[in-house]
Order: structure tokens, then C-alpha cells, then sequence
């Protein structure tokens, strides 16, 4: 398995359509044209590819900068998600983005991640990797934290964002497939994913949680600064 990391605008017409239909494969109710503009706003595309270079799974990123205080803060904006069922288990597409989205401190001063979960599996990703993030299911978010949040989301989604839940209800809704099934008893044992369950209970019909997460060395777990510090991150093939 590798990382094939593209501008949108490289992608073929041929590797945008295998895309789509990987979504298509989990997701309900997509739009084909709203998928392929959507993509074309992301700045960075990670591909995913099996030993027959067939792409097997993908996300993207868009970057959001303002000056805060007199500060560069970036958000790193998560965009279509998904890996095909076989091939799922392996960490190379959420180190390749890690490793990316680290590497933009070096000329900013804050860099978080503003991700949209309209599933536990991208959720996950957050207790995986980090330390702390918001909302979080034992912790209260600071209220510097929760502007920030609020000032992205809504400058971004309007009316659709409600900052009381922070829960984003796209205008044209896609959710996954298998419905409510997708949370079943295992995976609401877990506090997190229990977590996320209660706090966007609608996510089946597509509703989408907001949250923050701080990308920086500190807040990465052990295992993820190993990876990232030793270099063993060694997953980007650019072409």
C-alpha cells in the first residue's frame, strides 16, 4: 500500500470517477457534481493504492488562514473521507495527512484540525492521535476554543451550523449507508465513540459534528510523536 499525494486539479477524469464510486459504495444519497466541486476546492488530495496502483481509498485537506492577534493560525479542513472495506486497518492514509498537517507549523504559529464527523470512524481518529481535543466527552470546552470553532464554522457553513451543538446539517445531505446500524454495542462501549453517538445522534441522516483539535508535537500521543519524530513516516510518494 502507498500514498499518492496530488494537487485537485492533477486529478484525472478517470481517478476522479473511481472516487466517486468508492463513496457511492458506502454513502447514500451523493450527488456526482457536488462531489467532483467540492473536491476541486481542496488543496491537497491523499490517494490511497493497493500493488495494482488502484485506488482503494482517499481524503483531502483545504487550509483556512487568519490572523488572529497578530497571529497565523491555520485550519486544516478534513474533505471526503473513506477506504474501501478490505483495505481498511492500515495507517498509511491518516499518517501521510498527519504528517502533512504537522509539517505546516513550521511557518505558522497555530495549525488545528476543523474536522466534520458524520461517522465514528473519522472520530476515532481524534482519541487515536491526540491528547486533547473539543468537544470531548469529560471535558469542558474552553471557551477560547469554542470561538474559534464557532468563528470557522460559521463563516464557512451560514445558517447551516448551529453553535449551541456544534452540529453542522449540510443543506445537501449524504450519511453512510448502513444507517444507525453502523454504531452498534462494541462500538458504544467505547467512551468516545458513546461520546460522539449522544452528541450527533442524527449523524446517520448526515448531520455532521464539528470539532477542534490542535495539530503540534505536544499534543500528539507517544506512539504518534515516534512515527512523526523518528521519521518513520516515510509514506509520501508525490508525483
Amino acid at each position: 500500500m502507498k500514498i499518492n499525494t496530488r494537487k485537485a486539479k492533477d486529478l484525472s477524469s478517470k481517478q476522479k470517477g473511481t472516487m466517486f464510486a468508492l463513496m457511492d459504495k458506502y454513502y447514500s444519497n451523493l450527488d456526482e457534481q457536488v462531489f467532483l466541486t467540492d473536491l476541486s476546492e481542496k488543496d491537497v488530495i491523499f490517494l490511497l493504492l493497493n500493488k495494482k496502483e488502484e485506488i482503494v481509498g482517499f481524503t483531502s485537506l483545504k487550509l483556512f488562514t487568519k490572523k488572529v492577534d497578530q497571529k497565523n493560525i491555520v485550519g486544516v479542513f478534513s474533505g471526503d473521507t473513506v477506504i474501501d472495506k478490505k483495505y481498511r486497518g492500515g495507517l498509511e492514509l491518516p499518517y501521510a495527512w498527519l504528517k502533512y498537517a504537522m509539517d505546516l507549523n513550521k511557518h505558522n504559529d497555530l495549525v488545528f484540525w476543523f474536522m466534520l464527523s458524520k461517522g465514528y470512524r473519522t472520530y476515532r481518529l481524534l482519541p487515536r492521535f491526540f491528547k486533547n481535543f473539543y468537544p470531548h466527552y469529560k471535558n469542558k470546552t474552553p471557551l477560547e476554543i469554542k470561538n474559534t470553532i464557532d468563528l470557522f464554522a460559521t463563516d464557512l457553513f451560514g445558517k447551516d451550523y448551529d453553535s449551541e451543538t456544534n452540529i453542522y446539517k449540510p443543506a445537501k445531505n449524504y450519511n453512510v449507508k448502513l444507517g444507525k446500524k453502523e454504531v452498534n454495542e462494541k462500538v458504544l462501549k467505547n467512551p468516545h465513540l458513546r461520546f460522539f453517538a449522544t452528541k450527533n445522534e442524527f449523524f446517520w441522516k448526515g448531520e455532521e459534528l464539528v470539532s477542534y483539535c490542535e495539530i503540534s508535537k505536544k499534543n500528539l500521543k507517544v506512539y504518534a510523536q515516534l512515527f512523526y519524530c523518528l521519521g518513520t513516516i516515510n509514506l509520501l510518494e508525490v508525483y
